[in-house]
């Protein structure tokens, strides 16, 4: 061969090299993102990685995705389970997602989500109308059998929306718009949600009360999409296990839930029927009116584990599930442990109580920040000086006197002035923050801000602004203020 040749096969090959290499990235950049509930792997993706690993698959709505803990199961009984949930997934598409996972796993149960039984025709239609992205991206987007893919949207075409075959089968955004759209997400890949095992960690106290915008009569086509689940299952070996697992005071439409169970021979549990048994109190264990935090999650867990173990044996995993639990371990507790600091602080207490609770947690734990709005050393006693300088700080020594504060890890550092505002800022593991006080007019007129990561959280009333971060997981526990400048010990004033 020649030089010449040669040379040309060279830059040939080169440049094949680099056009591979640059649509490999384009199609990160513009590929479909993970679902924002999605850290960095999606249920269907440890499906995929952990090949006949896996004793029990829960599928179907956000349900599964929030209010059981598949992490507590494998810890307290040794079970190996996923969630291969999604928000508001139609029960059509469980199924889709089911025959998926039954080609990578023999679980010895599949457990579905009972909401989405109540979805009518005309539900469907509009909610993949309006939001494909959700409905139905979220779920076919990460199954790899085009086959399979392509009987859904077959199903999808035929009884509720045109859709764009093309956006299923390509990694690629097919639209034009998306170009126009580039963001940070796009380049980060995926989103920031805490999740494990298929799991998001809800952590807030029934931040969101409502009733439950479900129908009260089954539609006979998801009765029928049930029933092919379970033959799907029958031919894997597998059993399928009906589920209840949110709060419903309806109890017509849980009998007819029940009925179903029956009349298609599938074991059924519900958590309406044993929240005396758990303790299950829903001011302390719900995120919102129909998702569970991580300790509600825990406690409906540790029932359905119990009821697992006395009816399944279950074999021993490979050591790179094992391990991939076991890693997760500290992590997940990481979340109890500050769902529980949030219990403690969260009702309204005294501010001495309160210090008192911040003491107990230690800087290893928690991030302390005060800042003093407008007035707090009118009624300060001895006492409350004392429970301050047990964290670490002086407080306020004069009248309206401006006083900036932080307890971390790395120590404490306040700031106070009558005349002027005064301000510390700093960075404590990967939070960074500014904390300002100002109590006089002379210092510019009152004024308390605490802002952590370009979040304001002082609730800038008067007196003491205090807020309170976990360390380990970098969330806020706490935002309080107490105004001692009209009593010694006062409750909180928000």
């Amino acid at each position: 061969m020649s030089k010449k040749r040669l040379g040309n096969c060279i830059r040939a090959v080169l440049f094949l090299v680099l056009l591979s290499a640059m649509m490999l990235a384009v199609a990160r950049v513009l590929s479909r993102p993970h679902a924002l509930y999605w850290a960095e792997e999606t249920g269907m993706d440890l499906i995929h990685r952990f090949r006949d690993d896996y004793d029990v698959v829960f599928s179907g709505t956000s349900i599964v995705i929030a209010n059981v803990s598949n992490q507590q199961l494998y810890e307290q009984y040794g079970i190996s389970g996923v969630s291969v949930g999604e928000p508001l997934q139609p029960l059509f598409l469980s199924r889709y997602v089911i025959r998926e996972v039954l080609r990578y796993q023999h679980p010895k149960v599949i457990v579905v989500d009972a909401r989405s039984l109540f979805y009518t025709d005309e539900e469907l239609e509009e909610r993949i109308r309006d939001d494909e992205e959700e409905i139905v991206h979220y779920a076919l987007d990460s199954i790899r059998s085009l086959t399979l893919k392509k009987e859904a949207l077959d199903q999808i075409r035929d009884k509720y929306a045109d859709i764009d075959y093309k956006a299923y089968f390509s990694r690629l955004y097919d639209k034009h718009n998306e170009w126009k759209q580039l963001d940070e997400s796009h380049f980060r890949g995926y989103g920031e949600a805490d999740c494990i095992n298929g799991n998001v960690m809800m952590t807030n106290l029934h931040l969101v009360t409502g009733t439950i915008e479900i129908n009260d009569v089954i539609n006979p086509e998801n009765e029928e999409e049930l029933r092919l689940i379970k033959e799907e299952c029958e031919k894997n070996g597998t059993d399928l296990l009906l589920m209840t697992a949110y709060i419903d005071s309806d109890q017509s439409r849980l009998d007819k839930i029940r009925e179903l169970a029956e009349k298609l021979q599938i074991d059924y549990i519900d958590i309406n029927e044993n929240l005396g048994r758990l303790q299950f109190t829903e001011d302390q264990m719900v995120s919102d009116y129909i998702h569970f935090n991580v300790l509600g999650a825990a406690r409906w867990t540790d029932y359905i584990g119990e009821y697992l173990t006395e009816r399944y044996s279950f074999e021993p995993h490979s050591e790179k599930l094992d391990s991939m639990f076991r890693s997760q371990s500290a992590h997940y507790g990481d979340y109890m442990e500050y769902l529980s600091r949030k219990q403690a602080l969260t009702p309204n207490c005294s501010f001495k109580a309160y210090l008192e609770k911040l003491r107990q947690y230690g800087p290893e734990n928690i991030s302390i920040f005060v800042s003093v709005c407008d007035e707090a050393y009118y009624m300060l006693d001895e006492e409350g000086k004392s429970a301050l300088k047990k964290l670490g700080l002086d407080g306020p020594s004069a009248f309206r006197e401006g006083f900036a504060g932080v307890c971390t890890p790395e120590g404490t550092e306040q700031a106070h002035s009558v005349t002027e505002k005064v301000s510390v800022h700093g960075q404590t593991g990967s939070m960074t923050y500014t904390v300002e006080s100002a109590g006089s007019d002379a210092a510019g007129g009152a004024r308390a801000s605490i802002v952590v990561d370009g979040t304001e959280y002082a609730p800038g009333t008067r007196g003491f602004n205090i807020v309170v971060f976990d360390n380990r997981l970098g969330k806020m526990i706490s935002s309080k203020c107490f105004d001692t400048y009209s009593e010694a010990n006062p409750a909180d004033a928000g």
